[in-house]
């Protein structure tokens, strides 16, 4: 069929598309012109990298890595396995005809690039070097922007250069190679980094936007250095990577809706579906609960809602939805059947032959022939299994369940600690994102800026904010009721199912009018205040937790996080109640921050840097200077 004679939709769809790329390339022309937002993301890499460890955290990564390797190698399938000790059961592998499948194929086609890349350079400098070098430039790139940010450009470069050098060479004692088989979860490593640094940025943007440039600042860098975010940064799972596409989606969601010339907003409109198509690719659960919130809030808000302009949409989707798509066709047979869908993989003791295990939410070993009736009946299959995810999230609402998940962990009735050792290492929502606390008063403030009823809705479609506040809190519903019946469990550490609801509950956080307050008024007092109790945190932890073992540490950090949360939760509500002078707040917040930087590094570099291979070798000098193990 000629393209002048495709249908109007389809033609659109693609004319939506180049628009979307077009709006991608102004985008990051923008980000490299703002110096807080390259300050913020070549910060955030610096930090992350500092405890980055280059091998298998968990289990479920040697899946991951699998797939990678076997995607640079041109190839879908797993098998031969490459990571992962014979003859033992490895999370996230599936079969179908006989071979071996993984999952998160979004991530991994993400990360081959960069695996490329490493083994090229390899030829002609040691990675372990390679990395130590880039590592000094970023540093000395966040310092450079740092200080076009406060007005000190030469102090900032003179500064930075020397600590770059001073770190460089730091990173050269003594240094060892990487061996080839660690590129791929290098490359991981890098991806899932880079991702968690974009979402600093998109955080900042999005509220700079909404309330000003210091209160993006602050949504930022709380976005970078919140627990469940700042642990799993450097660690090859999925979960940075899939928050910074439901982040991008909220950010599109907003600028849809803010934009005043009607075309602009019609291509805005798009990025949800793209973000939620490209979600999909990497784990079609989290891909189906994005699109789940997008639609309801994005169609209860728009502007209008033309029969043309849905189309457009519709299409833009499917044709961002292509790369899952045709994944799913090459593996499944079916492209609406994920291969987190098929029969488990199981291997036969003693023999290490392949065989199929059904399991809860797989396709049990349905034939996944082709055809119409295949697709139909994938899709039927698909929306099953979401909906009775859901059905489960809804009666997994119980009190119990939900403080061992939100509020404090301890020793969990029904968790198998003989999977970490006998370590209480699980932190609940709270416990490891103690920013969090904030939301608790937020019916407070919603009280205190309440509309009738009957005129809600066109509220909602003239007020961007509110509409984008509908769309946050419609998302984390959605996508905590499909994960909370998982909860809690041995191997989250932080909640980490629950990560990409992360940087939407601190938007709810800035939100409040005492948080903006404070970021626009006592911006420098809360940094300086920050820096101080962050270095005074480590200091005190590292004294007062010498010896013990990580289950004992990680539990201290919960309970401090709790009791700054509940300080933090206090400020909020007498703030909001009260006209507290904002010095308070600024203190308090500094707590919060300086509490989770601690935890990041502590927890990093120490509770669960021992024996393990740090991409920097001044990790290791870091962790045998502290006296914590």
């Amino acid at each position: 069929m000629r393209v002048d004679r495709a249908p109007m939709a389809v033609r659109n769809a693609l004319a939506v598309a180049s628009r979307v790329r077009a709006t991608s390339t102004r985008a990051l022309a923008a980000v490299r012109s703002d110096h807080t937002a390259l300050a913020l993301f070549l910060g955030s890499l610096a930090f992350y990298a500092l405890y980055w460890r280059v091998d298998v955290f968990i289990v479920d990564t040697f899946a991951i890595a699998n797939t990678v390797t076997a995607l640079a190698r041109g190839s879908f399938a797993v098998d031969p396995l490459t990571y992962g000790p014979s003859g033992a059961d490895l999370p996230g592998l599936y079969v179908t005809e006989g071979r071996l499948y993984g999952r998160n194929y979004g991530h991994a086609a993400a990360a081959v690039p960069l695996l490329w890349a490493l083994r090229a350079l390899s030829t002609l400098v040691d990675v372990r070097i390679l990395l130590a070098g880039l590592w000094s430039l970023v540093v000395l790139g966040a310092s450079v922007q740092v200080g076009h940010v406060i007005g000190r450009e030469r102090l900032a470069t003179l500064a930075g250069s020397a600590l770059a050098l001073v770190l460089l060479g730091a990173n050269l004692v003594g240094a060892t190679g990487l061996s080839p088989e660690s590129f791929p979860l290098v490359a991981l490593g890098l991806t899932t980094m880079l991702a968690a640094a974009l979402l600093a940025v998109v955080g900042y943007r999005l509220l700079r936007a909404v309330h000003g440039p210091r209160v993006g600042v602050l949504a930022g860098v709380t976005t970078a250095v919140v627990g469940p975010v700042g642990f799993w940064a450097p660690i090859p799972k999925r979960h940075a990577v899939t928050a910074l596409l439901a982040l991008v989606a909220l950010y599109g969601f907003y600028r849809a809706r803010a934009a005043t010339d009607p075309v602009r907003a019609r291509r805005l409109r798009a990025v949800p579906y793209v973000a939620a198509a490209l979600t999909a690719w990497v784990s079609a659960p989290e891909g189906l609960a994005l699109l789940a919130a997008v639609v309801p809030a994005d169609l209860l808000t728009a502007r209008e809602n033309r029969p043309r302009t849905l189309a457009i949409l519709a299409g833009t989707f499917c044709l961002a939805l292509a790369p899952f798509l045709l994944t799913n066709a090459a593996i499944s047979g079916n492209p609406l059947l994920p291969p987190r869908m098929l029969p488990d993989y199981t291997p036969t003791p003693g023999s290490g032959s392949i065989t199929a295990s059904e399991s809860v939410g797989t396709a049990g070993g349905s034939s996944p022939s082709g055809g119409v009736s295949a697709v139909v009946g994938g899709t039927g299959l698909a929306l099953d299994v979401f909906l009775a995810q859901l059905d489960r999230g809804v009666r997994a609402l119980e009190p119990r369940r939900l403080f061992h998940v939100v509020v404090r962990s301890g020793r969990i009735p029904g968790v198998d600690y003989a999977q970490t050792g006998g370590y209480t290492l699980e932190l609940t929502l709270l416990e490891s994102a103690p920013i969090v606390a904030g939301l608790f008063a937020a019916p407070i403030a919603i009280r205190a800026r309440a509309v009738p009823t009957r005129a809600t809705l066109g509220l909602l479609r003239r007020d961007p904010v509110r509409a984008t506040d509908l769309f946050a809190a419609t998302y984390v519903a959605v996508f905590g009721l499909l994960y909370l019946p998982q909860l809690p469990l041995h191997s989250t550490i932080t909640v980490r199912y629950l990560i990409p609801t992360v940087p939407f509950l601190i938007y709810g956080v800035c939100r409040l009018e005492p948080v903006h307050r404070v970021a626009e008024h006592e911006g420098g007092r809360l940094a300086a205040l920050a820096i101080g109790l962050t270095v005074a945190a480590v200091a005190f932890a590292a004294l007062a937790l010498a010896g013990v073992g990580p289950g004992t540490a990680m539990q201290a950090h919960g309970v401090a996080h709790l009791a700054v949360a509940g300080l933090f939760l206090a400020w909020l509500v007498a703030a909001l109640r009260t006209d507290l002078d904002p010095r308070v707040g600024a203190a308090v917040l500094a707590l919060v921050l300086a509490a989770s930087v601690a935890f990041l590094l502590l927890s990093g570099v120490e509770y669960f840097g021992h024996d393990r291979q740090f991409a920097l070798p001044i990790a290791r000098t870091l962790e045998r200077l502290i006296p914590i193990r």
